[in-house]
């Protein structure tokens, strides 16, 4: 496309100027107002800071408090004794005088004592109350004195009431667990109403015995009274906010607190979403933190945010203490026109400044641009009025620019020249015999005689300027003339076919030249053409008589081929269908067979467990009782063993029932398949195991002990199929599968790791590929299985969320195809197990509605050293418990009549939330025993278990440790 020069020169100059004009102000506005930005944070976070530096240096006078009174009680420069009570209490009398923000001082010893001396004007203006707490001689007395600002003593009681007790108190809890100071979440004082934190730190004497807690009270509502004070631009503000959503100062103290809903005279601190300041809670929102399942807000770096409110911007920033026993955050908000309001007023007069400048070029640059358009506009004129054959009309092309002149004068030399050398050839163009022509390559006639009215229909002027292809009776046969042309340069007694208006073919010879320009690109075509239609009529009819034969058997031809075609893809297409409909069906008649047999056999292997459990107690009992040396020792160990052995088959009846995982951990599917073939090897020398693992591989939740049994139960039946040796093809790969490829058998797609275990054995028939999963068929003999190896395998792996299937040839061996979920987690590693029986002291509740059970359980652990408590239902194990508080620990059975686990269970959490339970039952982890896991059930154990299994679980609970696994 050709553009005019007057648009294009006008164009440049508009976009030069106009582009300049917007790139100078955005450019200039932008990066002013990144700078701006890029102040405002250096501002809230210089807030932040100044913020955090007061709070550190309003809250270490209490931590050195803290630690010099423990200084001085360790050096016994203090004491705490009844005997030199007199200095303990001056000294932290005077350590309130030297902090004005201390609300009061205490000290809490191991056998219940108590000193604690507070501000408290409760009987004197800016007086003092101290509290003494003494055991002596098995009598427990609660003392207040008070005193007036000058610190005389103005009344002297003794509180029968008091129940006060500093040991169960959490700083107090708190302090000798960690054995360091350490500080509360801030609170609301009962006595001032003041916002404050308490610190508390143990001290000890010189053999390392406990002698005391010291702790500190600090009002913090200076705090609020410093950030009010802030300077944060015009109209901004701070806050503080612990990290779980308390909010600790703010400029209106009065804010920050409210009744708590137990009792009249309690006061809490309010949550960020509670308080009444809305820029404040919209501040907190636009940073957008989480809470994380503690209960807290997690923030290790200053985050920023931007948000509107009634149609201003704001900027706000979220920053938390550098120092970690603080969790605080510091908030800070405030308007984005507090430092863009002047640049918003500059930016507006440097708008209409620039414009104005801008407007001024333009009407200068159209104004050049009009010399210069106006006589080229004329010359344009001329050009074309010698394209029309106009030769006497006369334009104004003058202009002051040198090279436009003489262009124009050389231009009207040229036109003067062409009018002649018209003359002298219109003559001759006029009266020649033949038809002279010119054509464009695409077939414009750009010239044509007028004896071209003699020898066709048609009219010259009808003619000049269409397209030749408009006359041909076949224009695609136009195309071989060019292509000849092009080759040879001329053409002699060429035929050509053109039709009359009526479609009557003519027909005439063509003698033509090629015309190039001086690079020898083809241009036009010139020539003359003769009409020859009388003598090609009769041809000419023939000729379409025979292509018309032709084109009807061409066109039959293809019809009767496409319709065979369609007709074939009809029926490929109903035979895949009808296929995979099939196939569908037998996996869903498949998988209902399955899962009903799966809850036969869960059942029975719970109530097996039960049995088995009861033995197995037994069993213990027996052995423990006989000496190694003793005939019946190996006889006892002999039923011991059988009871394994039936648990082993229960276990493999839960796996294949999908009766859940015992332990999931993130996995390396490498290390297992490893590990496990590596073992299976030892055993089978006559059996070559070639693996193919990924490096890289990623990780799987599983139960490790589950994913061994299915690769065991793979390797044993691969190596029975192999009786005289061969090979097990073990393969571990990444792999994405498809919504196609997982519908069948109802997982989800995604990322997989896929493990296949093929052998060189004898393979199956199809009529045993039917039943392979189907629990008790095997096809060994008597004696040499029990047909639930690939039916637990089949279990695991659907109760993984998982796929397995096979493909096998008799004769050609079999291959297993796993494919287990990926997890983004990374792998966690194993640690040995503890295997001896560990004794203890506690009191236990043993909850089972199975009394074989519960004589059995009590024998075991009272032989052990533990007290035993036994419970044979969920209501009479509630009713214990509560009447009972030296409980220490619960076994607790989930399948009972009447209250269920579940129900009991929630009880127990509703009496005592921190009491340890240790779930057991027949059954593995059910979808009952899964709920009660994720409401933070402690352990699981499965029925039977022996004494060191149950032994080990339950210290590790009381104990806090994981070094027994």
């Amino acid at each position: 496309m050709k553009l005019s020069i007057r648009w294009a020169l006008i164009a440049g100059f508009l976009c030069l100027i106009w582009g300049t004009y917007a790139v100078t102000t955005t450019s200039t506005f932008v990066s002013s107002q990144k700078v701006l930005n890029r102040h405002a944070r250096d501002i809230m976070e210089n807030i932040a800071d100044l913020a955090m530096e007061q709070s550190q240096n309003h809250l270490a006078h209490a931590h050195g408090a803290a630690a010099l009174t423990r200084r001085l009680l360790n050096a016994n420069v203090v004491s705490d004794n009844e005997n030199s009570f007199d200095s303990l209490e001056r000294y932290f009398l005077d350590q309130l005088a030297i902090y004005p923000h201390f609300a009061g001082i205490y000290l809490g010893k191991p056998n219940g004592d108590f000193y604690y001396v507070s501000r408290n004007e409760q009987r004197s203006a800016g007086g003092f109350r101290t509290k003494i707490i003494s055991h002596r001689e098995g009598i427990r007395q609660a003392r207040l004195l008070w005193r007036n600002k000058n610190l005389e003593i103005i009344a002297d009681e003794i509180d029968p009431d008091d129940s006060y007790d500093p040991r169960v108190r959490p700083w107090y809890k708190s302090a000798i667990e960690k054995k360091n100071i350490v500080w509360t979440d801030p609170y609301v004082f009962f006595t001032s109403q003041k916002p404050g934190i308490t610190i508390a730190g143990p001290t000890y004497d010189e053999s390392g015995r406990l002698e005391g807690i010291v702790g500190v009270d600090i009002e913090i509502d200076q705090l609020s009274t410093f950030i009010a004070n802030l300077n944060i631009g015009k109209n901004g503000r701070a806050f503080m906010i612990n990290n779980n959503g308390d909010v600790v100062a703010f400029p209106d103290l009065e804010k920050i607190k409210t009744k708590a809903p137990s009792a009249s005279r309690s006061y809490r601190l309010v949550k960020i979403h509670e308080l009444d300041d809305i820029m404040s809670r919209k501040a907190f929102v636009a940073v957008g933190l989480t809470l994380g399942e503690d209960g807290r807000f997690d923030l290790n770096e200053s985050r920023f945010a931007r948000f509107e409110h009634n149609g201003r911007y704001y900027h706000a920033m979220l920053t938390p203490f550098s120092i970690t026993q603080w969790p605080w955050i510091v908030g800070v908000h405030l308007p984005e026109d507090d430092y863009l309001g002047a640049l918003k007023k500059n930016r507006l007069f440097n708008i209409l400044l620039t414009l104005a400048i801008s407007i001024a070029a333009t009407l200068v640059a159209l104004l050049l641009a009009r010399s210069i358009i106006r006589p080229i506009t004329n010359l344009e004129k001329e050009a074309l009025a010698v394209k029309n054959d106009d030769m006497q009309s006369r334009f104004d092309i003058h202009s002051r620019y040198k090279e436009i002149e003489e262009t124009a004068s050389s231009f009207i030399l040229m036109k003067e020249t062409i009018r002649e050398s018209q003359e002298k050839y219109r003559g001759i163009f006029e009266n020649i015999q033949d038809v002279y022509y010119e054509t464009s390559l695409d077939g414009v006639i750009l010239e044509i005689s007028p004896s071209i009215e003699k020898v066709t229909p048609y009219k010259r002027t009808d003619l000049v300027g269409s397209n030749v292809n408009q006359v041909y009776l076949a224009p695609g046969t136009r195309k071989q003339l060019i292509q000849t042309i092009l080759e040879n340069k001329r053409i002699s007694n060429y035929e050509i076919v053109l039709k009359a208006a009526d479609g009557t073919p003519l027909y005439y010879s063509l003698n033509s030249v090629l015309i190039s320009d001086e690079q020898g690109k083809p241009q036009k075509i010139i020539g003359s053409m003769r009409n020859i239609t009388s003598r090609k009529k009769i041809e000419a009819e023939l000729d379409n008589y025979r292509e018309h034969l032709e084109e009807l058997v061409k066109e039959r031809t293809a019809d009767l081929e496409k319709a065979n075609e369609k007709l074939h893809e009809e029926m490929e297409q109903r035979l895949q269908t009808e296929n995979e409909r099939k196939r569908l069906e037998d996996q869903l008649q498949q998988a209902h067979r399955l899962e009903a047999i799966g809850r036969l056999a869960g059942g029975i292997a719970h109530d097996f467990n039960n049995l088995l459990m009861g033995i197995q107690g037994n069993v213990t009992l027996l052995l423990m009782a006989l000496d190694v040396t003793d005939p019946r020792y190996e006889n006892v160990r002999s039923i011991e063993r059988c009871v394994q052995s039936g648990a082993d088959l229960t276990r493999q009846l839960l796996g294949y029932a999908r009766g859940g995982k015992y332990a999931v951990k993130p996995t390396d599917l490498n290390d297992v398949v490893q590990r496990s073939s590596t073992l299976f090897g030892r055993t089978r020398k006559e059996i070559k195991v070639v693996g193919e693992y990924q490096k890289g591989v990623w990780s799987v939740e599983v139960d490790r002990n589950q994913i061994e049994q299915v690769l065991v139960n793979l390797y044993l039946n691969a190596g029975q199929a192999m009786e005289h040796g061969g090979t097990i093809f073990l393969t571990i790969e990444n792999i994405i599968l498809g919504k196609d490829f997982v519908k069948p058998y109802g997982t989800i797609p995604g990322k997989y790791v896929k493990v296949s275990v093929g052998d060189t054995g004898t393979g199956m028939d199809e009529e045993t590929q039917k039943r392979v999963f189907e629990p008790f068929f095997t096809t060994k003999s008597m004696g040499r299985g029990t047909g639930l190896g690939l039916a637990s395998a089949f279990g695991i792996i659907k109760n993984h969320n998982g796929i397995i299937h096979f493909t096998s040839k008799a004769g050609k061996g079999t291959t297993f195809y796993i494919y287990l979920p990926a997890s983004d987690r990374p792998v966690e590693t194993e640690h040995a197990v503890v295997k001896d029986v560990q004794p203890g002291e506690e009191t236990i509740l043993i909850v089972d509605d199975e009394q074989f059970i519960l004589e059995a359980c009590k024998d075991m652990l009272t032989k052990i050293g533990y007290n035993i408590i036994l419970a044979g239902s969920g209501e009479e194990a509630v009713e214990t418990f509560r009447s009972n508080g030296d409980i220490d620990l619960i076994i607790l059975d989930m399948v009972m009549p009447g209250m269920d686990g579940l129900e009991a269970y929630e009880h127990f959490k509703g009496i005592d939330p921190e009491v340890k339970v240790i779930i057991s039952s027949g059954y593995s982890i059910t979808d009952i025993t899964e709920k009660i896991q994720g409401l933070g059930c402690d352990e699981y154990i499965q029925k039977p278990f022996t004494l060191n299994q149950i032994s080990r679980i339950i210290r590790e609970l009381l104990d806090g440790r994981s070094d027994l696994r």
